[in-house]
């Protein structure tokens, strides 16, 4: 029998998976890094760190930089994975935005808000708009 609607795993499992930190968060918090100069950018070099927190964190930042967007980041393995949304969040589930993946962030960078100076990565001001804690669920479709 097939299924048309996705099952959450962790509804099936009734546990959650552990965060293994991976090389890629490492990796990414190195490319991050690598695109900015911390003696010039008020933005936080940040470290690897594995919150004991039972949930993870989201935030989004409104970010007016070459263009207006807005930043969605959600806390996975020690980092903040992000996504650059040009068209800002919608209320409205039916509709579909792009999420560009962008490089890792540090967890500190949850709080940052200020102006990143110009000639630097990403410059402009940033404020954060949202930011809770999530479930993070995985889904499977069956078909």
């Amino acid at each position: 029998m097939k299924r048309k609607d996705p099952v959450p795993l962790r509804s099936a499992v009734g546990e959650r998976r552990k965060s293994i930190p991976p090389r890629s968060a490492v990796e990414g918090l190195e490319t991050y890094r690598n695109k900015r100069d911390f003696t010039l950018t008020p933005e936080p070099a940040g470290t690897f760190k594995e919150r004991r927190a039972k949930r993870p964190i989201f935030v989004i930042q409104k970010h007016d930089a070459s263009r207006l967007h807005y930043d969605f980041r959600s806390e996975a393995a020690g980092v903040l994975k992000s996504w650059a949304l040009p068209k800002g969040p919608s209320t409205n589930p039916k509709d579909k935005r792009l999420a560009m993946p962008t490089e890792d962030h540090p967890i500190e960078y949850a709080t940052f808000e200020g102006v990143i100076p110009e000639g630097e990565y990403g410059a402009g001001p940033s404020i954060v708009w949202d930011s809770g804690i999530s479930d993070l669920l995985i889904w499977m479709n069956f078909r």
